[in-house]
C-alpha cells in the first residue's frame, strides 16, 4: 500500500515539476563534500568505471558485477525468510505442539517474538516510503547516466536480474534512504537480539555485500546508505527490541526498566530459546 501510494502520488507530481522536484543533485552535492576527495562526485560507480584494469568492462568488472547482482537481489529473501521462520515455529508449536529442532519457547512468548519482528519490519519499511515520499530521487544509476561509459555486466544471471529490477523500479523516485541497505541491516539485527545466532551471521555477511552492491551497481548514492541508519534504528525502537534487556522484557511480558541494569530490577529471561544457533 505505501509503495502503490508513493508511485500515484510521485508520478502525477514528477509529470508536473519534471527533475526540478527530485533531490537527487542534492544528495549528490553531499556526496561530493563527504566523500569527494575519494572518488569523482563521490560516487564509487564512477571510479570503477573509469578504469580499464577493474572496470565494469573488464572480467574481474564481470565478475563482481555477479556477485553483487546476485546479492543484492537476494535482499528480498532474508527479512522476509526471517518471519517465515518465526511463523513456522510459532505455528507448529501452536497448531500441532511440535517444536521445531527442539526449540524450548512458551508459545505465548513465541507469538510476542512474531509481533516484535512484524513491527519492526513494518516500523521500519513505513518509515522507509516517508522519506522516499519526502525526498524523492532516482538513483546515480538514472540521473548519473550520461557520465558513465560502460554498463555493468554479469556473467550469468546477472544482466537479466538487474533488468528485471530496472522495470520493476520504473518510476519508482526511492533512492534515498537505501532500503535494501537499512532492511539487510535491520534483520541481521533483529536475528541477533532474538538469539538466531546462525542466521544474524549470515544475513550480516549478506548485507555488507548488498551495502557494497548499492555502491557499486549505481543503485544509490553514499548518503542513501549513510541515511538507511535511520532505517535500522526505527525498526528497533518500534520493534522493542533497542536493548537486549529490553527484548528480554518484552517477549516474556515483563515490564521494561529503561537504562537500568540492575538484576533486581530487570530480570534475564530464563526461557528464551535454547537450541537458536540452528538458523
Amino acid at each position: 500500500m505505501c509503495c502503490l501510494g508513493m508511485i500515484y502520488h510521485l508520478r502525477p507530481r514528477f509529470a508536473r515539476e519534471g527533475e526540478a522536484m527530485l533531490w537527487d543533485e542534492f544528495i549528490l552535492t553531499l556526496d561530493e563534500s563527504l566523500v569527494g576527495f575519494l572518488f569523482p562526485y563521490g560516487q564509487l560507480s564512477l571510479f570503477l568505471d573509469q578504469s580499464e584494469a577493474i572496470g565494469p568492462s573488464s572480467f574481474i568488472g564481470r565478475l563482481y558485477g555477479e556477485i553483487l547482482q546476485v546479492s543484492y537481489t537476494s535482499y528480498y529473501v532474508w527479512g522476509n525468510g526471517l518471519g517465515v521462520y518465526l511463523a513456522i515455529h510459532y505455528f507448529s508449536s501452536a497448531l500441532f505442539n511440535r517444536p521445531i529442532n527442539g526449540e524450548n519457547m512458551p508459545e505465548a512468548h513465541q507469538w510476542r517474538r512474531l509481533q516484535m519482528f512484524t513491527a519492526a519490519w513494518a516500523g521500519g519499511f513505513l518509515f522507509n516510503f516517508i522519506l522516499n515520499m519526502t525526498f524523492p530521487a532516482v538513483s546515480p544509476r538514472i540521473f548519473l547516466k550520461d557520465m558513465y561509459v560502460h554498463d555493468i555486466e554479469g556473467i550469468f544471471f546477472a544482466n537479466g536480474l538487474r533488468g528485471a529490477l530496472a522495470n520493476a523500479a520504473a518510476s519508482t523516485f526511492s533512492a534515498f534512504p537505501s532500503g535494501h541497505c537499512g532492511m539487510s541491516w535491520l534483520t541481521s539485527a533483529i536475528a541477533y537480539r532474538m538469539g538466531l545466532t546462525f542466521y544474524a551471521k549470515v544475513s550480516f555477511i549478506v548485507g555488507v555485500m548488498i551495502t557494497l552492491a548499492t555502491q557499486v551497481l549505481r543503485y544509490h548514492y553514499f548518503s542513501d546508505m549513510l541515511f538507511a541508519s535511520t532505517l535500522l534504528a526505527v525498526g528497533m525502537k518500534c520493534g522493542g527490541m533497542w536493548e537486549q534487556a529490553e527484548y528480554d522484557c518484552n517477549v516474556t511480558g515483563r515490564k521494561y526498566v529503561p537504562g537500568s541494569s540492575n538484576e533486581a530490577d530487570i530480570e534475564v529471561a530464563v526461557d528464551k530459546p535454547t537450541a537458536t544457533s540452528e538458523v
